[in-house]
């Protein structure tokens, strides 16, 4: 078992440090029941903001550009401080729920990290569900993502210890899924919306890592699809042939129409 203080170690916190767990006073199904009433309510409380969100948004669009379409104040802010007692009881659920929501916490700077560092150090800390892990490989995905504006990429500067927590995370399960998950989870954060080519290669690697790997996975040949795309699909290359059928059934490739004007559409739902 993945022992607190060999993540401690692995994490860079000292050894000796000690991390609380649930309070002695609450029972594992105590704390599991409560969090599952406190989160019952809350995806209420979600359900009628989203009402309010698509209330807004057909009153804008009806008014014909007289009304600005405003979002509704998030709720979160108002549920953030009822988890987070909740995890100070000891619910690893709302500790998780915490880390997720933590842009609404109020706190800011190094406050804020050092609150997210300890809740990932304690949920992290012994084996959890995979489906506990994965919300918090998300989490870190976006702690650990850079950021390109214009000219100027910026690396995050927790990309570090977040690719630390996610070395946690493998270590604690044994899912191809979740490892390929992880594997996404650190390319996706080095290649944010619009990076230049020569920025993406460290990125493109944790991708094709996944995709040798796990090729079985669904992430992985999602993460298959993106060293194609980035090898292969870039403007000046000469595009890679596809193979499809006409209206009528008949083969269809896009070499057949070179030399000639083509437009391909691409569409589906998600």
């Amino acid at each position: 078992m993945w022992t607190t203080t060999l993540a401690l170690v692995l994490l860079g916190a000292p050894a000796g440090q000690e991390q609380t767990g649930a309070s002695t006073a609450t029972t594992d199904d105590d704390l599991r029941n409560a969090f599952v009433d406190l989160e019952d309510e809350y995806d209420e409380a979600k359900q009628e903001w989203y009402g309010l969100l698509s209330a807004a948004y057909q009153k804008a669009q009806e008014s014909n550009g007289e009304i600005a379409f405003t979002e509704p104040d998030p709720i979160e802010p108002d549920w953030y401080p009822r988890f987070a007692d909740l995890a100070v009881e000891g619910s690893i659920d709302a500790e998780v729920w915490c880390i997720v929501q933590h842009r609404y916490s109020g706190l800011d700077g190094d406050e804020a990290h050092a609150d997210t560092r300890e809740r990932y150090e304690l949920v992290l800390s012994e084996a959890r569900p995979d489906a506990m892990l994965q919300s918090v490989t998300y989490a870190l995905m976006s702690d650990a993502r850079a950021s390109y504006a214009g000219k100027a990429y910026t690396p995050s500067p927790r990309e570090a210890e977040a690719f630390a927590f996610l070395d946690a995370i493998d270590a604690l399960t044994k899912s191809d899924d979740l490892r390929a998950l992880t594997l996404y989870a650190r390319g996706s954060a080095l290649i944010p919306y619009m990076t230049p080519d020569d920025k993406k290669a460290r990125g493109l690697a944790y991708y094709e890592k996944a995709a040798n790997a796990y090729p079985k996975t669904e992430m992985g040949q999602r993460c298959a699809g993106y060293v194609f795309a980035g090898k292969n699909l870039k403007v000046g290359m000469k595009a890679p042939d596809i193979v499809g059928k006409d209206h009528d059934g008949n083969d269809l490739k896009l070499s057949d129409f070179a030399g000639k004007v083509a437009v391909i559409d691409f569409w589906g739902f998600w």
